[in-house]
């Protein structure tokens, strides 16, 4: 799987955990541990985007 692929798995995955938890909010019941899966997936986005970003500074770096 690409990276470009990986990446929109992941936010298709941070929207339905949204409407779960939006779902549950509504509901009133309890949403932990959506909330913990949601901020992994968060992260791991992050974490790829500044990757990826690095990447490119380092390889404009190696231009000049």
């Amino acid at each position: 799987m690409s990276q470009r692929e990986h990446n929109k798995a992941v936010i298709s995955e941070l929207q339905k955990i949204n409407e779960m938890i939006d779902r549950k909010i509504i509901r009133g019941e309890n949403y932990r541990m959506e909330s913990k899966r949601h901020f992994e997936l968060l992260r791991m986005l992050k974490r790829a985007r500044s990757r990826w970003n690095l990447h490119n500074l380092l390889s404009a770096l190696t231009l000049f």
